[in-house]
């Protein structure tokens, strides 16, 4: 069989349940919100070769990552189903929170994170044997040279990443008490190539920040399941969900579900995806920003210090990597 080439980091399986009548998805990119387009799940949320890892001898495998991603992708659809119907599923749990943790950890978002604290890493290292004398002297015109330097980062990194991801994302999952909410409004959930959403919700509007918990103090996760189901975590419901398992309710109010939805607008990083094009203006709205990492570098007496946080900020392209792969 030729290698796969076409690699999705949302699922085919996961975005199908998003899909209108006819099988097609309405994609709405960040970078142009107001022309939204259709597509088949099979040809969004991808890129090429993103899975493919260098081989000792030479060459690369396109194909171990995705086919092990791909058996696991397998057992949402009949779980969804058994979720959409109501049964109870906690002798299912394990595999719904791998499906959640997963998704957190390999889509575009949390590489481009990573690839970028790396970056900053290296940055760091730059500016302090420069502050040591040990570059040589910038050009004559170019003495700030080391602010206009863009690092590029192995993509191969941030896939060897992906496991301290899910393990963190472990830990998040352990604070949580989880419920579904079945929307029995007539306003649907959406979805992103970013799915899964979890905040401090004592920050709202502007001081919202991604990703980012107090060591103490309730904390919310968002995952969309399809447009009439939504996996919703809190850490206020931990022992309920410790004693019951999980539980569902029924949603009833259009205003918390359109809440609702733009907070996974807020959280997609390049695109946006739904059932319908009822939803450009509230796209549009939120279209600048993204969940990203910000640097900041901070001279001591020792080196340089490196600061990061999650913020939602301007999704910038990230350098291509034109080395070898490690």
């Amino acid at each position: 069989m030729p290698p796969k080439k076409k690699h999705h980091y949302v699922p085919i399986a996961y975005l199908k349940a998003f899909c209108a009548t006819d099988g097609k998805l309405w994609v709405y990119r960040k970078d142009a919100p107001e022309a939204p387009f259709r597509s088949s799940p099979d040809e969004v949320a991808l890129q090429n070769y993103y899975y493919a890892q260098p081989l000792p001898g030479g060459g690369r495998d396109t194909d171990r990552v995705e086919n092990r991603f791909s058996s696991l992708e397998t057992k949402w659809p009949p779980l969804v189903a058994r979720i959409s119907a109501r049964e109870c599923v906690n002798a299912d749990l394990e595999d719904l929170f791998a499906f959640v943790a997963l998704q957190r950890a390999r889509v575009p978002s949390a590489r481009d994170a990573f690839e970028r604290m790396l970056a900053g890493r290296v940055m760091a290292t730059t500016r302090m044997l420069d502050r040591q004398g040990k570059l040589p002297p910038a050009p004559k015109g170019l003495e700030e040279y080391l602010d206009r330097i863009q690092v590029a980062i192995d993509p191969h990194l941030s896939i060897i990443a992906m496991v301290p991801m899910i393990q963190a994302m472990g830990l998040v999952l352990d604070r949580l008490g989880f419920v579904v909410l079945h929307n029995e409004t007539n306003v649907d959930f959406l979805t992103s190539d970013n799915p899964v959403a979890y905040y401090d919700p004592a920050l709202q509007g502007d001081a919202l920040r991604p990703y980012t918990l107090p060591e103490n103090g309730d904390a919310v996760l968002l995952m969309p399941i399809s447009p009439r189901l939504m996996l919703y975590g809190n850490s206020v419901d931990k022992s309920r969900f410790a004693q019951r398992g999980l539980e569902y309710f029924r949603l009833i109010d259009a205003e918390r579900v359109a809440a609702i939805n733009e907070t996974i607008v807020r959280f997609g990083y390049e695109a946006i995806f739904a059932n319908s094009d009822a939803v450009i203006e509230l796209v549009k709205k939120h279209a600048a920003l993204s969940p990203t990492l910000e640097v900041a570098h901070v001279a001591t007496h020792k080196g340089q210090l490196v600061l990061y946080q999650n913020v939602f900020g301007i999704r910038e392209r990230k350098p291509k990597w034109t080395g070898p792969t490690s």
